[in-house]
Order: C-alpha cells, then structure tokens, then sequence
C-alpha cells in the first residue's frame, strides 16, 4: 500500500529493445508519500516478467543518475 499516486505509460519502443526480458514504461508521479510533487516527476522504470513491483522500483532507483533518487 502506497500514499504515491503516478500514471505508467508503456514505452513500446524500449520494452522492444530489451526484446521481452524488461517492459518499460514512462511513470509520471503527482504525489509521493501523500504530498504533491510539483512539477510532476517523469522517470523510466522497466519491469522484468513476473518480478514484484516493489523489487523493480528499489532497483531502478539504483540504476537512477546521481541526484535524480
């Protein structure tokens, strides 16, 4: 359970790219923790089948450039 609200929008393009073994999407994030987020923050996240949400969004936050995590 999250107080985060976003939208996920499925990069086609890079989901194809990684030939099936990630999707990815574009997620637009309007609040976090329960406080908007203004402008509202767009990141990439990429979802391997099968793999709990929670365990993509630690890693991508890893994978994330310095000062953008």
């Amino acid at each position: 359970m999250t107080r985060d609200r976003f939208t996920q929008e499925l990069d086609v393009a890079e989901s194809i790219q990684r030939g099936g073994r990630e999707f990815c999407f574009t997620k637009t994030t309007m609040f976090e923790d329960g406080i908007l987020v203004s402008p509202s923050r767009i990141s990439k996240v990429c979802y391997k089948p099968g793999e709990e949400p929670d365990e993509s969004e630690e890693r991508n936050k890893m994978l994330a450039p310095l000062g953008k995590q």
